[in-house]
């Protein structure tokens, strides 16, 4: 029996990929560095989330800059930047809540269910877009676990798993609703009932393994069935 509600924030609370490409970009700038992504780049590098591992893909692959020297402190100051260049971007309302956001943490609420929001980006970012939804429904949900809580990311199950631990419930008891193929292994790993929610109309069923469940709008989750 399901006993409580799992959202992935980008791609499924929210359509943030726009305003985390504009704050990826700002994040470059302030730091004095020649690189601009654009959306196709974006596309790509978003299988992996969140600047800070975005960015050390990138630069793994294409070159440091200054070198091979510990690099801690340019991702601090990435991270940093691209964190304030995003939360000012929902201010402005380049954020928007996916449709059917808000009418899902309301069905989960009244079938007594608890509800979380996760993020493998900053959990300040994910607060951000909570913000969207308006005090009423926010309260609505009671546990935010994001990428710095956890020791790794998506495809890892840590986020979920921290997630179901601050909320009190076990991991089969929980309701799994992700857009990325690797959000939903990590579900799919501990047990979790997973859907399925790209953001691509059409998007193949095979692009999920082990998903059996995999929707083209949040209102056709299921919250006792997935």
């Amino acid at each position: 029996m399901t006993e409580a509600l799992i959202l992935d924030c980008d791609g499924v609370l929210a359509i943030t990929e726009p305003a985390h490409l504009a704050a990826a970009n700002a994040a470059f700038e302030a730091a004095g560095l020649d690189l601009r992504w654009d959306e196709a780049m974006f596309a790509r590098l978003s299988q992996t989330a969140g600047l800070r591992a975005q960015a050390r893909a990138w630069f793994a692959r294409f070159g440091w800059p200054g070198g091979e020297a510990d690099n801690t402190e340019l991702l601090d100051t990435l991270e940093a930047v691209h964190l304030k260049a995003f939360r000012e971007g929902v201010r402005r309302g380049e954020v928007v809540l996916r449709e059917g956001a808000g009418d899902l943490i309301d069905r989960a609420a009244h079938a007594g269910l608890k509800v979380a929001v996760c993020s493998d980006d900053h959990v300040d970012a994910a607060m951000a877009c909570l913000s969207l939804l308006g005090l009423q429904r926010a309260s609505k949900v009671s546990v935010m676990v994001g990428r710095p809580d956890v020791a790794r990311g998506k495809p890892e199950p840590d986020l979920y798993l921290m997630a179901a631990e601050r909320l009190g419930v076990a991991p089969e008891a929980c309701l799994v609703v992700d857009d990325t193929a690797s959000g939903c292994s990590a579900g799919v790993k501990v047990g979790m009932t997973v859907v399925a929610a790209p953001l691509m109309a059409g998007a193949s069923p095979q692009a999920f393994p082990g998903v059996k469940v995999v929707v083209s709008a949040l209102d056709e989750v299921d919250l006792q069935h997935g």
